[in-house]
C-alpha cells in the first residue's frame, strides 16, 4: 500500500535533544565583588566610588509633620537588599566596634565569603552618602473649595480626614506637588544597626515619639514603638525585614535644609 508521507519514525530513534540549560539570574557565573585576602573563601569588599546626590524618600504623615517642626533626625531603611551585591545574608560584625563587617551573598552561587569595612560600606548604601539630599515626598491634593494645594500630612485626625473624603479629594501621591517638596534632608552620617530594640530617643529622632513631650512617660514610649513598628510591617515586602525578626538596617542621620 502506497503513501504520499514518509513512514513516520519510532520515537526511540530520534535523536536525544539535550534540554537547554535554564540557570536563574542570581546563579550564573558569580561576580567577584572583592579582591581574595590570606584566608580561604573570603575576599574584601572594593569601595564604590560615589558622589552626594539627590534621591527622592517618602515618608509617613506623622513623620513628614516631625520633620517641618524640625523634629526628624532621623531615618531607618532595611539592608537586606543591595542592588550593586545582592541579598545580603549573614550579615555579622567582625568586632565589638563594629568596624569590620561579614556576609555571604544570599541568592548566588557565589560561596565566597566577604568582610568589608565600615567605611567602605557605606558607600554601598542605596539611600546615598554623606553629604547627598534626600527630598521627601507626600501626598497632596487640589482643594476645589479654596483653590489652593492641601497636604495630607496636615490633616491627621479622623475628622479631619474623614471631611476631606466626603469632599471627594484625590490624593495624589506620584506627582512633585507646586513649588516643589516642602522637606529635604542633607545625610550626616549614616551607620548599621539593628531595628530593635527603639527606646525613647531614638523614636523622638524618627519623629514618631513627639519632641514636645519633655519627660515620656513608659506608656508613651510603648505607644510609639507599636506604632512605628506598625508602619514599618505594612511598608516592607519581605517577612525577612519585618520587625519580629529585628533586622539590621540603615540609620541615615539627617538634617534639614532648605527646599
Amino acid at each position: 500500500m502506497s503513501s504520499d508521507h514518509p513512514p513516520r519514525r519510532s520515537s526511540l530513534s530520534r535523536p536525544i535533544k539535550r534540554k537547554k540549560e535554564c540557570r536563574h539570574p542570581g546563579t550564573t557565573r558569580p561576580r567577584r565583588l572583592g579582591i581574595a585576602t590570606a584566608e580561604q573563601g573570603t575576599r574584601m569588599l572594593q569601595p564604590l566610588q560615589r558622589q552626594p546626590a539627590a534621591l527622592a524618600i517618602r515618608l509617613h504623615d506623622v513623620e513628614i509633620q516631625a520633620g517641618l517642626r524640625n523634629a526628624k533626625h532621623e531615618i531607618r531603611r532595611p539592608l537586606r537588599l543591595l542592588a550593586e551585591i545582592g541579598e545580603i545574608a549573614d550579615l555579622q560584625p567582625v568586632d565589638d566596634d563594629r568596624d569590620r563587617w561579614s556576609f555571604t551573598r544570599g541568592s548566588s552561587t557565589d560561596r565566597n565569603r566577604y568582610q568589608v569595612s565600615h567605611e567602605i560600606l557605606q558607600t554601598y548604601c542605596p539611600w546615598g552618602v554623606p553629604g547627598g539630599r534626600l527630598h521627601v515626598t507626600e501626598a497632596w491634593a487640589h482643594d476645589a473649595e479654596t483653590g489652593s494645594v492641601i497636604y495630607r500630612a496636615d490633616n491627621l485626625t479622623t475628622t479631619q480626614r474623614r471631611d476631606l473624603h466626603d469632599r471627594g479629594v484625590v490624593w495624589k501621591l506620584q506627582q512633585t506637588p507646586p513649588g516643589g517638596c516642602r522637606l529635604v534632608y542633607q545625610i550626616v552620617d549614616l551607620w548599621i544597626a539593628k531595628l530593635e530594640p527603639m527606646v525613647a530617643l531614638q523614636l523622638r529622632n524618627e519623629g514618631w515619639l513627639d519632641e514636645r513631650i519633655k519627660l515620656p512617660k513608659p506608656a508613651d514610649v510603648t505607644r510609639s514603638r507599636q506604632a512605628f513598628a506598625n508602619y514599618w510591617d505594612r511598608s516592607m515586602m519581605s517577612e525577612e525585614s519585618h520587625w519580629s525578626r529585628n533586622p539590621w538596617v540603615w540609620v541615615l542621620s539627617v538634617r534639614r535644609v532648605p527646599a
